[in-house]
């Protein structure tokens, strides 16, 4: 497994303790040294990998909003995953209930940290430039919680905790029925 943007190794330390064997991307120094003193595989770049490596597994947790060039990246990510591997990624959507809600003032913006934001239609079709089919998602319950209370705390609304548990569960609630949460994990195999 590769978990690309591993930061201090949380999840990689996590997957490795399940009997998998991880390695990490991480370009920042500091999280890249704290994940290294846990005894993690973590590479500063994917130019660091060597080219006979390959994965079954990668993933990108809240990270493909953060990359300059995400088709860049994807296309070299393609070439170190086995061809019946799987990319799994997190985002959030932008066609969510609170996204709509709280439009401009919606903390999964998060400009100019978050240079691209996604949808169901623009994840797959991304993907599909390179030739990867999109098999099944999942929703990110927690993250409409999170990501409500932050927007109310932008908005320096009176009581943002509990307004932001409000619209997080409503937007649970519709994403119910139309499908579109918060933050989506995509899983995505080569189709070939």
């Amino acid at each position: 497994l590769l978990d690309f943007g591993s930061g201090i190794g949380a999840f990689c330390s996590f997957m490795q303790e399940q009997g998998y064997n991880v390695s990490g991307i991480e370009p920042m120094n500091r999280p890249r040294t704290i994940a290294k003193e846990k005894g993690l595989n973590v590479f500063q770049s994917l130019k660091k990998i060597p080219k006979t490596v390959h994965y079954d597994i990668i993933t990108l947790w809240h990270v493909l909003e953060h990359l300059p060039k995400p088709e860049k990246t994807i296309n070299k990510l393609a070439k170190l995953l086995h061809t019946k591997g799987v990319i799994i990624v997190a985002v959030p959507n932008l066609s969510s209930y609170d996204s709509d809600f709280y439009g401009q003032k919606w903390a999964a913006l998060d400009v100019p940290r978050h240079l691209w934001h996604f949808n169901k239609k623009s994840m797959k079709g991304l993907f599909l430039l390179h030739n990867f089919q999109l098999t099944k998602t999942f929703p990110m319950y927690w993250d409409s919680f999170f990501v409500s209370i932050l927007s109310e705390k932008i908005l320096r609304s009176t009581l943002p905790f509990f307004r932001g548990l409000t619209i997080g569960l409503i937007s649970n609630i519709k994403a119910k029925i139309s499908g579109e949460y918060s933050s989506i994990i995509y899983t995505l195999r080569n189709k070939t």
